[in-house]
């Protein structure tokens, strides 16, 4: 199974481990990577499972590098950071609908379907327009105030600035 090719025909998902890990890692001990790769290897690639390679590669090629932007943004900014992962799996899907992806879960971007209107929205279900109504709430509360979710508001959610690059709103 093709997970990922690049522009050589190389597929990504065959790549060694060890050429996947995050530049901020840094080892210089090659027992170290050893290590490591050994416990990313049984965590990600259990019996060759195709999902579990598709969580490695978007951990390597989007989280990590995400989690360290936001971290040390973090660090230099005066203005709180706000860091969200989204999970809901619903109609409004869109990369999912493009790509004809039945798997549970969301994928990258699917949180545009909920922001922007499209032409793969049709026929929506009272859970997508409560959806869409709390994320445009979010993100038009941030945008006005700085704050997705300003004291007052009606969500019943509290959307933390990060602390130590940890994510501070599941949107599900």
């Amino acid at each position: 199974m093709v997970i990922l090719k690049i522009a050589d025909g190389k597929v990504i998902a065959d790549t060694p481990i060890e050429h996947l890990l995050p530049y901020e890692t840094n080892f210089s001990d090659t027992q170290q990577v050893k290590r490591l790769v050994d416990k990313l290897g049984n965590f990600y690639r259990p019996k060759d499972d195709p999902i579990g390679r598709i969580n490695l590669l978007t951990d390597a090629f989007f989280a990590a590098g995400i989690k360290i932007s936001a971290k040390n943004q973090a660090k230099v900014s005066k203005n709180p950071v706000y860091f969200y992962r989204f999970t809901l799996d619903g109609g409004l899907n869109l990369m999912k609908k493009m790509v004809h992806d039945r798997r549970p879960g969301a994928s990258h971007a699917d949180e545009l379907g909920y922001l922007f209107k499209s032409p793969l929205a049709t026929d929506l279900k009272d859970e997508d327009k409560t959806s869409i109504r709390k994320l445009v709430t979010l993100w038009t509360n941030f945008a006005k105030f700085s704050n997705p979710t300003p004291s007052g508001n009606n969500l019943n959610v509290e959307w933390k600035p990060i602390q130590n690059a940890e994510v501070g709103l599941v949107i599900d």
